[in-house]
């Protein structure tokens, strides 16, 4: 009787063992094949991004030499140089944004960081921002509008990555903006500052809400592809914002516009100046 127990608990215990070590393995497996599904995904956005970094370098390196061997031209006239000089600077500008971006990104991904937190004016700042494009706004007839909060005036950030992260929201927001207004602002919200960009442009789709910030996603999807870019600004953008104490997010109706949120810790550090007597008002 004991020998029938004993061999009948071994059974079982083997019976589960195999059960468990099946399960496992084929656990693993899908492990394995979700990997290997994942390294794929990341080498075809690299090949993407390796293919169109080449396009983007070289198109306006392109501009920059053709336009130098023109004004070298001893039949120049005076009003052709000056078209050729302005060519050579377009493309100069869009050459040094590419540099930026790389020079941004690897500094995210390596985790080397010179951030230095300070106030920052808000006002004055967006000031910044609608004057530097004011002019790429009218050139597509689009209306620029600042909206800033009555209540809070000065944050707490990193005054250049708080330049980069709106320059790279608005770049995004004229370039995908073909008719109607983009609109910046920002307001207190609980113990945060929310700001936002909004724009009557194409609009994302909702499935790309969780992607769109990730390395070089703009340049896998075809649909966009046409506009340029690295695909890099975003993902640039939640990285500064994140190091900020921060988050940000998109709300998005396709072929109705998008708007970019994003958030940075509300410090009250001079009441007198920061914050008005209504700032816990209903409003914000």
């Amino acid at each position: 009787m004991y020998l029938l127990l004993s061999g009948s608990f071994f059974i079982l215990g083997l019976l589960f063992f195999l059960i468990y070590y099946s399960k496992k393995e084929n656990s693993l497996k899908r492990e394995l094949i979700q990997a290997q599904k994942d390294a794929k995904k990341v080498d075809e956005l690299k090949n993407a991004f390796l293919s169109n970094i080449s396009h983007e370098i070289r198109t306006p390196m392109n501009g920059i030499l053709g336009f130098s061997e023109f004004l070298a031209s001893p039949d120049v006239s005076d009003e052709d140089r000056t078209r050729y000089i302005e060519i050579i600077f377009e493309n100069s500008n869009q050459l040094l944004n590419v540099v930026n971006e790389i020079v941004d990104i690897a500094k995210v991904q390596s985790g080397h960081s010179d951030i230095r937190m300070e106030a920052v004016n808000i006002t004055e700042l967006l000031s910044k921002i609608e004057k530097e494009y004011k002019v790429l706004a009218e050139e597509k007839n689009l209306k620029l509008m600042l909206f800033p909060s009555t209540v809070v005036k000065t944050v707490y950030a990193d005054k250049q990555y708080l330049l980069k992260i709106f320059r790279k929201l608005m770049d995004n927001a004229i370039k995908f903006t073909h008719d109607g207004r983009i609109e910046i602002g920002y307001y207190k919200k609980a113990d945060y500052i929310e700001f936002y960009v909004r724009d009557t442009g194409i609009g994302i789709s909702k499935d790309l809400f969780s992607v769109i910030f990730e390395n070089f996603r703009q340049v896998q999807e075809s649909d966009i592809r046409q506009y340029g870019g690295l695909g890099l600004g975003l993902s640039i953008t939640r990285a500064f914002v994140k190091s900020m104490g921060g988050k940000v997010w998109v709300e998005s109706v396709e072929k109705e516009g998008s708007c970019f949120y994003f958030t940075l810790p509300y410090m009250d550090l001079n009441p007198a100046s920061l914050i008005s007597a209504d700032v816990y008002s209903t409003s914000n």
